[in-house]
Formats: structure tokens, C-alpha cells, sequence
């Protein structure tokens, strides 16, 4: 008998564990806007360790954001467990299109079949009673909205997601970029705690964006949205202890509430960007706070000698632009002196919230001949979006001498003023001269 019980206990156990999990694939709606943002949910019966295979998804949607969720149950004695993947798309194409199967480890989900229309379509997440009962909400504008912007000048704009503290994961993304549009993070968001029109305590995360319009014209800054979770309500041990445990939903790693997913969206705003000005007569549009440009000799600055090579480390820095605006830098050419500018290095980053761009480059200098040689001037036009004046920030010309020292030292008599200045260069054999002041106004040699 006991033999029996355990072939029968054990067959139940291989049957159980070899059981594939059912995959669920399911999306906010059947009909969706070109270019906004949607919620594809996949939904294993099971917690899942592998994640989804996306790749199949990149012929016609992109994806935006993903976010996973497991939860374990327990009721009235029985427990299961599923595994929710919150996944943001857009759809590249209008027409009817296939979500294809989306592996998950070995097994799959059902594809979907949905209709892409280039029309307005109902908003189901304005719809969303929850999220409206417990404050949340998604506001976007452009600081400064009254000033006029020209095309690629740096826009500040700024995203505040409104709710009750509640709100544990989740970053705003921007729909249907396309190529109007570079949009670049301005760093960690900033929090702020106010109250309501009821005296109700509220939480204001603040991020701010660097928008730069790629074409003049009325322009519509992108859609934002913010796919995320928040904790369920009944937080507090209290509530917990009044709830029978055996029907309650625990999640990893809130013991003490559910996490449910959250989908708010900020309409897109229309601004008019304007064209390079007219009067602006640079080769290159660089709209930006400020721009400057520096010179340095590298190994600090030489002795001209006619077929020797310096390097001079050129650097162009500029407020308010992407590595990306910033021009190649022009080294006119010069008789007398043959140029070798090096391959440009770029590089962005941000000081105290704002766009910093950085283009450095080494370019070396080698004089063909004696005498006077002039290393010409280096400008960089610009447009100062503070002042609205078109400014041009230069490196003067120069002037060098090369002096073929050797050749007027070693084949006739040359008189040197300030020797010690020559250091290693000046010659052993020669004949030293002191002339110093006198009180009475004289001089004396020797």
C-alpha cells in the first residue's frame, strides 16, 4: 500500500513540474493611434524567471518601456503565482497589424491581431476612475513658453508626476520622436511635497528635458507617458490584521500591499519654431548660451625651427547645445607654415542641469621657412540665444618668428638679448655682455 501512495504521490509531482506556464497576451485596446503609445500585457500563469523575447517585435512596433510584476496568492488554502509584463509600444505603420507569439523561455504567447488608424481614438486611460481617485496626474510645459526659439535652440521643458506617494517605479517616455525632435535628460528628477485643494499631502517629481526642434514650422512636442506601478491601498499593519491573510496578495518586495500597474499620459503642446535668421551670415547655425574657444601649446609654448612640428590643443566649448550641433572647426590655410589638424574628439554632459558641449582638437603646426610667420586666426560664428545677438568667439591670429638660431650662430657673430631665455638652445662658445643702469643716469658694459 505504501508503495502504491508513493508511485501515485510521485507521478503527481512529475506531471505538476513538467507543466508548461500559459503565456496571455493581451493589449489596452484593439484599435490604436499611429504613433502613441499602448500597453501590450503578457501574463504568465506562473512566476517566470526568463524574460520575453522582444526582438520579434521590431519589424513594426518599437518598444518603449518594459516592467515586471510577480505575485503570489494565497486563497482560501490554495496558492498560484503569475508574472505580469507591462510593455509600451508604438506602432510604426497604419493598417492592420500582427503582435506576433513573444517567447518566454520554451513557451509562447498567443499572437494579436489589431488595427492602426492615423485618426483620433477614444483615450481609455483618461478613463481610469483609480488612478483619478487617488491623484494621479501628468503634466508637461515649456519654461519660458513666451520667448521666441529658433530651430535647434535648447527648449526647457518639464514633465511633474502628481500623486499620493504611492507610485513606486515608472519613467516618463516620449512618443513618436521621429527626427524632429533630440531630447536628452537633464538628470535625476527633483521631489517636492504639497497639498491638494482638500489639505490632502501630495507628491510632485519633477523631470527635466533639453528639447531641441530639428526643423522651423508649427511643431508639436511629442506625447509623454508614464507606464509604471504603485503600491495598493491597505498599507498599514492595522488594515492588514482586519483583512482575512489567506486572501490577501503577496508581492515581492511590499509585503503590506499590491502593486498595480499605472498609465498616465501628457498631451502634446504645439510651439512655432523659427528659422536661422536672415541676417545670420555663418557657415554653420550654432544657437546656444554661450561659446567659447581656447589654445593651448602642448608642453607649454616651443622654439619655432623650420621643419619641426608643435602641437597646439584647440578646444570649442558651447552652453546649451548636443555634441552633435557643434561644427567642425576651419584652420585657414597660411604660406609659410604647413597645418595637420587631428580627427576632432566630441563629448556632452551636464553641469548643473544644463546641455554642456565639448569638441577639442590638436593641430600641428610646421614652419617651412625663417623669419616672420603669422599662425592665422581660428572663429567659430554663433548665435547667442540670451542676448539674441549673433556673436563669433575667436583665437586671434599670431604672431611667430622662426629664427634659424643655428645658422646665425655658427656662421657669423649674433647678438643675443635675454640669453637665459634659451635655455639648452643657447651655445657653449660665446662672449657674455652686462650692461646695468647707473645712479647718475649712465650705463655700464661689462
Amino acid at each position: 500500500m505504501k508503495k502504491y501512495v508513493f508511485l501515485v504521490l510521485l507521478t503527481l509531482f512529475v506531471t505538476i513540474k513538467g507543466a508548461a506556464a500559459a503565456i496571455t497576451a493581451e493589449v489596452s485596446g484593439d484599435v490604436q493611434p499611429l504613433g502613441k503609445m499602448f500597453t501590450l500585457t503578457l501574463t504568465a500563469d506562473e512566476n517566470v524567471s526568463s524574460s520575453p523575447d522582444l526582438s520579434v517585435l521590431n519589424q513594426n512596433f518599437k518598444v518603449y518601456s518594459t516592467s515586471v510584476s510577480r505575485q503570489n496568492y494565497i486563497i482560501n488554502g490554495k496558492s498560484s503565482a503569475t508574472t505580469v509584463w507591462q510593455i509600451g509600444l508604438i506602432a510604426l505603420n497604419a493598417g492592420e497589424q500582427e503582435i506576433p507569439a513573444i517567447k518566454v523561455g520554451n513557451d509562447s504567447s498567443n499572437p494579436l491581431k489589431i488595427t492602426v488608424t492615423d485618426g483620433v481614438v477614444e483615450d481609455s486611460v483618461s478613463k481610469n476612475a483609480p488612478q483619478k481617485e487617488r491623484g494621479y496626474k501628468l503634466q508637461a510645459e515649456v519654461i519660458n513658453y513666451d520667448k521666441p526659439y529658433y530651430v535647434q535652440q535648447q527648449i526647457n521643458y518639464e514633465v511633474v508626476l502628481t500623486d499620493d506617494g504611492s507610485i513606486i517605479s515608472g519613467n516618463p517616455q516620449f512618443a513618436d520622436t521621429n527626427s524632429d525632435w533630440i531630447i536628452v535628460s537633464l538628470g535625476n528628477p527633483q521631489i517636492s511635497m504639497t497639498k491638494d485643494q482638500n489639505g490632502k499631502p501630495v507628491r510632485n517629481v519633477a523631470f527635466k528635458y533639453a528639447l531641441f526642434p530639428q526643423k522651423s514650422g508649427n511643431l508639436h512636442i511629442p506625447e509623454v507617458w508614464f507606464e509604471g506601478y504603485a503600491k495598493g491601498k491597505g498599507g498599514t499593519l492595522n488594515e492588514l490584521l482586519n483583512n482575512n491573510i489567506f486572501d490577501l496578495a503577496i508581492n515581492t518586495p511590499s509585503l503590506f500591499g499590491l502593486e498595480t500597474p499605472v498609465s498616465l499620459k501628457a498631451n502634446s503642446q504645439a510651439i512655432n519654431i523659427l528659422p536661422v535668421p536672415a541676417d545670420y551670415s555663418g557657415k554653420w547655425w550654432l544657437p546656444a548660451q554661450k561659446v567659447e574657444l581656447l589654445a593651448d601649446w602642448i608642453g607649454g609654448k616651443p622654439e619655432f625651427k623650420a621643419g619641426e612640428a608643435v602641437s597646439r590643443l584647440i578646444t570649442l566649448k558651447a552652453i546649451g547645445v548636443t555634441e552633435n550641433q557643434l561644427p567642425e572647426i576651419n584652420f585657414k590655410p597660411e604660406e609659410g607654415i604647413k597645418q595637420y589638424p587631428e580627427q576632432p574628439l566630441r563629448q556632452g554632459k551636464l553641469a548643473g542641469g544644463t546641455p554642456i558641449a565639448e569638441q577639442t582638437v590638436v593641430n600641428v603646426y610646421v614652419p617651412e621657412k625663417s623669419g616672420k610667420l603669422i599662425l592665422p586666426e581660428i572663429a567659430v560664428d554663433w548665435y547667442n540665444t540670451a542676448s539674441g545677438q549673433i556673436e563669433k568667439a575667436v583665437i586671434p591670429a599670431e604672431e611667430i618668428w622662426e629664427l634659424n638660431i643655428e645658422e646665425a650662430v655658427y656662421t657669423g657673430v649674433c647678438l643675443i638679448e635675454w640669453p637665459e631665455k634659451m635655455g639648452a638652445y643657447l651655445p657653449k662658445n660665446i662672449f657674455k655682455v652686462n650692461i646695468s643702469a647707473q645712479p647718475d643716469g649712465g650705463r655700464k658694459i661689462a
